[in-house]
């Protein structure tokens, strides 16, 4: 998954720079300026207190111990509270641990600081260590900075403790939203320790990621996991193993790893996927004999902290990051073998694969079979933002579970909601969102990486408090808002809303990550909720009351969290906040649709209008076409209910069609404020898009990659990568005109044509970096993939062999990758790849719009996918990567295959030309392999476009649509996400 790939690769780049540098994510400069005093030092040391991990629950009297150097200087520790909690707040640059969350946060001040005296014997010593009974910390949730003041005006800070809510009783892995990371029981004197900071938390599971640990005599050694495991039982912890490595001793060419796809210039470096870190196969009954005794051992008849097993870490085709780098068919003996020796001792053990939807559908369900369900009972994801998350659809369908087992993206209070909720919204039912990282940082003089808590601990437990016990149900108002996540039923007085004004892209900065984008993404706005009644509580993100007093309470709408419970449910709450007035907000979405007719008098431009209060609104939309376009009515009146979507449309009453097609037009709503209403400011809803005439006129082609006969059909061009003015002045200009303004860029053009035998798809492509010749991928030899006797000749296998293993021979280890799977695959080469949505059905999914909005995770919208490529010789093939029936693969070597699969099109016509930087396309669909689109006038189907470029950017068409967002399952690979389908073309006459 190489999404996963590229943003793991980022964390662990920064958590490696943290390990060994000592980078912080709290005990920063910045911080410190914010607390106004110095950094910590060796002469003035906080040792620790009287709490696993500086965690006091409500009530416990807060004792510490401290290191100081002898002064006859008065000494006070003054107990300030510090938060994480606005977005605006974070340090510059990459100072900090940060991981995938980006800058590191810059603390806030919450509240006056309290000051408690000391009182110290120093004697004769230099220094002297003491404790500090009862330490006036407040009762208050939250994190509390201690800094040493001493004499006048001399400020260092020590360290912090937090206060935080008792943990939900009840608790356990599988109904506690927040999974935790086993890197933070970093000791074995310190498991218990750690897991008892776990426990305050509410942390009741984490996963562990372990090797084969046999002995080559036999023997095994349990030393190491019997102190980890009593740690965690005594903690109330269950762990979920991730398997890794074997022993030295068990590897094919031992004392070494089996090198693996590596260039010839590899400097024998075995880690990032570059070596096979397995046993050989022959040694698989041996594995599982110890997975046996694995099991037994630590699962205690369902009473110890044994849960479940993952099969391997992040195990990509091609190599992985943990030493993975064999075929597929390796990993379903290897899954198969675990599964059966596990099931041995207890059916209950969870298995569980395989760090991504994507990687688990092409390992083990590539052949369309439910061979596999019978061995994997959850689905785990490593980084699938909610635009790409459909393992929880996948699971539901097969009966599984799906949980996201490392995201890592939270560094402070504010992330923490925000992640939690989208992700268990997609269907995830728990994940890890934080490297242990971000929990502690050390000091100064005292050996424990995790010794001073930072807010995200107090965020941690008071979510893990809230939400223990209630699963996620649905977002209350799935077409308006404001954001309201449900945890618990209706009725359920325990039961918790968090609200948001606004989401957050998780994982990049695009705002068309979330639905209804154009509002969501625009800032600024309130909502006053009416509460005089006392119907509602709100908390703080530390767990901690707010706004007893007050009648109304107003929240901004961003996207800062606000936590709410009701003693009479979340459905009475919903009622309350249903009638909250949002003031500020961007009202209405504009969603202009491409003509469906050729532009012409009488022709009409359809805008939709999607009202995204809770509120009816009414107001006028206003037009302004482009020159050659002349209105009968530039402004129309609209009136929307609370979240209703409506076409408005505007007819032409004479128009100059564009030779190129392209009409820029911009629209403006204006509210018309209601007598309710009328102290609201009005908002201003502008818009602009460049517009087609999305149309297919019927005509029949010849399929040979002159485009002559494709004169008359109106097309479509896109530019990448270019600002949007100049992009609005470029898509007015024809394709001649392209070329001659911008010879080095990358932009195309496409048109479509039907008749009763065919859909036709041409395009005209320049790409700077044209792909040289590709060997067909329909012939590939799967074999040559794989190391085979060919390797001990080729660099850099031939000199290792020859340094380490003389004599032996790389056809012993025909499981190893030799070479990287993806450049070959179709969707990694220069093409025109295409996406068509004929139906409104979920494939083999049960909808969601019952519990979020469509398209608030990954929708299923592509019915038919292909490429079409270029090949040696100047050959071309027509690739199918989905249809109905067709299992969602990759097309990786060796993937077991089923009777409907991805392939070459039967029947399909094609031509592709290279000349210079020009790519001409040329494709006609048959109609039986597109069953389920009727060829008629008047069909509509959704469609995107794309020109694929191996070394630059795609051109896609439907990027810059109102009507589209980005989506995981509109093309290949899943990995990836582009615009979906939201564009429709219309056949005409």
């Amino acid at each position: 998954m190489r999404f996963v790939r590229v943003w793991r690769r980022l964390a662990l780049g920064l958590f490696g720079a943290c390990a060994f540098a000592g980078e912080k994510s709290l005990v920063l400069p910045a911080n410190m300026k914010a607390l106004n005093c110095a950094m910590p030092e060796k002469e003035n040391r906080f040792l620790g207190s009287s709490a696993p991990g500086q965690l006091f629950l409500p009530g416990e009297a807060v004792t510490v111990r401290l290191a100081l150097a002898k002064t006859e200087e008065p000494l006070a520790l003054e107990i300030q509270e510090i938060t994480t909690r606005d977005p605006e707040r974070k340090i510059e640059g990459m100072e900090g641990f940060t991981d995938t969350a980006g800058h590191a946060p810059l603390i806030g001040l919450e509240g006056r600081p309290v000051v408690h005296k000391l009182k110290v014997a120093f004697g004769d010593k230099p220094e002297t260590e003491i404790e500090v009974p009862n330490l006036s910390v407040p009762e208050r949730f939250g994190t509390y900075a201690l800094v040493l003041l001493r004499g006048k005006g001399v400020r260092t800070f020590l360290g912090t403790v937090a206060r935080v809510p008792k943990p939900r009783e009840g608790g356990n892995l599988e109904n506690t939203p927040v999974f935790g990371e086993a890197g933070f029981l970093d000791r074995p004197e310190r498991f218990a320790h750690r897991a008892a900071a776990y426990q305050r938390m509410g942390v009741h599971g984490l996963r562990l990621e372990i090797g084969w640990n046999e002995r080559k005599d036999g023997t095994y050694d349990w030393g190491r996991l019997d102190t980890y495991f009593a740690a965690l039982e005594s903690g109330g912890l269950q762990v979920m193993i991730t398997l890794g490595a074997h022993p030295q001793w068990a590897w094919p060419f031992t004392p070494h790893q089996t090198p693996a796809s590596v260039r010839p210039n590899w400097d024998g470096n075995p880690y990032w996927g570059q070596c096979d870190w397995l046993c050989d196969p022959k040694l698989y009954p041996r594995y599982g004999k110890w997975i046996r005794a694995f099991c037994e051992r630590y699962w205690k008849g369902g009473k110890g902290a044994l849960w479940g097993i993952d099969n391997f870490n992040e195990p990509w085709e091609g190599g992985g990051i943990s030493g993975w780098a064999r075929d597929c068919v390796q990993y379903r003996a290897i899954q198969k073998l675990i599964a059966e020796n596990a099931y041995a001792v207890d059916r209950r053990i969870k298995m569980c694969a395989a760090s991504s939807i994507m990687n688990t559908e092409d390992k083990l369900y590539s052949d369309g079979s439910k061979e596999f369900d019978q061995y994997v009972d959850v689905f785990t994801d490593h980084y699938v933002v909610p635009s790409m998350c459909y393992g929880p659809m996948v699971a539901r369908a097969r009966g599984k579970e799906s949980v996201e087992t490392e995201t890592w993206f939270v560094n402070s209070e504010y992330l923490l909601p925000q992640g939690m909720c989208q992700f268990m919204a997609a269907g995830q039912l728990r994940l890890s969102p934080w490297h242990q990282r971000v929990l502690y940082d050390g000091v100064p003089g005292v050996e424990d990486q995790y010794h001073v808590p930072t807010p995200v601990c107090a965020a941690t437990a008071a979510f893990n408090a809230f939400v223990t016990g209630k699963r996620f149900e649905k977002i209350v108002f799935r077409d308006h808002l404001p954001w309201v996540f449900q945890f618990g039923k209706d009725d359920d007085p325990d039961a918790l809303l968090v609200v948001f004004g606004q989401l957050m892209s998780i994982g990049g900065n695009d705002p068309r990550e979330r639905v209804w984008w154009q509002v969501d993404s625009a800032p600024g706005g309130t909502m006053t909720i009416r509460n005089r009644d006392r119907l509602l509580r709100f908390f703080d993100l530390a767990g901690n009351p707010l706004y007893e007093r007050q009648r109304e309470v107003k929240l901004p709408m961003s996207i800062f969290p606000t936590y709410i419970t009701c003693a009479k449910g979340p459905k009475a709450a919903a009622a309350r906040l249903k009638e909250a007035v949002i003031e500020g907000k961007r009202p209405v979405e504009i969603l202009p649709r491409d003509f469906a007719t050729r532009v012409g008098p009488g022709a009409k431009l359809t805008v939709g209008l999607h009202n995204c209060l809770n509120r009816a609104i009414t107001g006028r939309l206003a037009l302004k076409p482009p020159a050659g376009l002349v209105l009968k009515a530039a402004e129309l009146p609209v009136k929307l209910a609370a979240g209703e979507t409506a076409d408005v449309a505007f007819e032409l009453a004479s128009a100059t069609p564009s030779p190129a097609n392209a009409y820029p037009c911009a629209f403006a709503f204006t509210e018309l404020t209601s007598r309710r209403f009328q102290n609201l400011r009005e908002v201003s809803c502008e818009y602009q898009e460049t517009l087609h005439a999305a149309i297919v006129p019927k005509g029949t082609k010849t399929i040979d990659g002159n485009l002559d006969d494709w004169k008359d059909v109106p097309g479509v061009s896109v530019v990448a990568g270019v600002q949007q003015a100049e992009l609005t002045e470029l898509l007015r200009r024809p394709w001649l005109d392209l070329r001659e303004q911008k010879p080095d860029g990358s932009f195309a053009e496409f048109k479509l044509a039907w008749d009763d035998k065919f859909l036709y798809i041409a395009a005209r492509v320049n790409d700077p970096t044209p792909q040289s010749d590709l060997p067909s991928f329909a012939a590939r030899d799967e074999n040559a993939f794989f190391h085979s006797a060919a390797s001990d000749q080729r660099e850099p296998y031939k000199s290792w062999l020859a340094k380490n293993h003389p004599g032996r021979s790389f056809a012993e280890v025909p499981f190893v990758y030799c070479t990287p799977p993806e450049a070959f695959i179709p969707f990694r080469r220069d093409r025109l790849h295409v996406a068509l949505d004929v139906a409104d059905d979920w494939h083999d999914f049960a909808p969601t719009t019952d519990r979020v909005p469509y398209g608030f995770h990954a929708v299923p919208d592509t019915d038919y996918e292909y490429s079409l490529y270029l090949c040696q010789g100047g050959k071309s093939e027509v690739w199918r990567h989905l249809a109905p029936g067709v299992p969602r693969i990759h097309d990786f070597p060796r993937q077991p295959r089923g009777q409907r699969t991805t392939g070459l099109v039967p029947g399909a016509q094609h031509a592709v030309k290279l000349e210079g930087t020009i790519y001409t396309y040329e494709l006609a669909i048959p109609r039986e392999e597109l069953a389920t689109l009727k060829l008629a006038p008047g069909t509509t189907f959704g469609l995107m476009l794309r020109a694929g470029n191996n070394k630059g950017p795609h051109v896609d068409f439907g990027t810059d649509k109102a009507v589209t967002k980005l989506n995981g399952l509109t093309l290949h690979p899943y990995w990836e996400r582009s615009a979906n389908c939201g564009a429709r073309w219309t056949l005409v006459e």
